[in-house]
């Protein structure tokens, strides 16, 4: 007796896979896949491995669009590159033989294969952050600079103010002395 289990709303599974730049630089991806199956239940039992096929068809999809792409933009745009290899303008993908739908992806884990460029990209983008840090600093800087030098200039105003009153309240008092006498 054949028998199975099929698991057809808020099925999830977690593929690992290795993909190609156009410049040739090998990545490791981790991907979660979540998804459903719908229509005719008959038909959901049409393919024998619906994990396998799945699989296949992302890995395909993914290897295919970063092949297109060079490892530095494959770093900065993974997740946008891996949601358009998968869904296209849609939000979703059908599979026709069972009626599967792929409804989310989630980009898990991505690492550069050779340990050598896995270093020297760690390098530059830690020198990345670091400078738009001391960008970021610098611009807080002239910034607080700014807020001083106005506050500085505000606070001059009102002194001043100050003593122009005090020279008038001096000089009337002045006048009137003088008038007194």
């Amino acid at each position: 007796v054949t028998t199975c289990f099929l698991r057809i709303q808020g099925g999830r599974v977690a593929d690992n896979f290795e993909i190609e730049s156009a410049d040739f630089v090998r990545f490791r991806v981790k991907l979660g896949l979540a998804g459903n199956f719908e229509g005719a239940p008959e038909r959901w039992f049409n393919v024998e491995d619906p994990v396998k096929l799945l699989a296949d068809t992302v890995r395909a999809r993914v290897r295919e669009a970063a092949r297109a792409q060079s490892a530095t933009q494959i770093l900065q745009d993974l997740p946008a590159l891996v949601r358009q290899a998968l869904f296209g303008e849609h939000n979703q993908l059908r599979f026709a033989d069972n009626g599967m739908v792929l409804t989310g992806v989630d980009l898990l884990a991505v690492a550069v294969a050779d340990g050598a460029l896995a270093e020297l990209f760690g390098n530059v983008q830690r020198e990345a952050v670091s400078l738009q840090l001391q960008d970021q600093q610098a611009r807080r800087r002239v910034e607080s600079t700014r807020n001083r030098d106005h506050i500085d200039a505000e606070e001059h105003s009102l002194q001043r103010s100050a003593s122009q009153r005090m020279a008038e309240t001096s000089r009337a008092e002045a006048t009137d002395g003088h008038t007194v006498e």
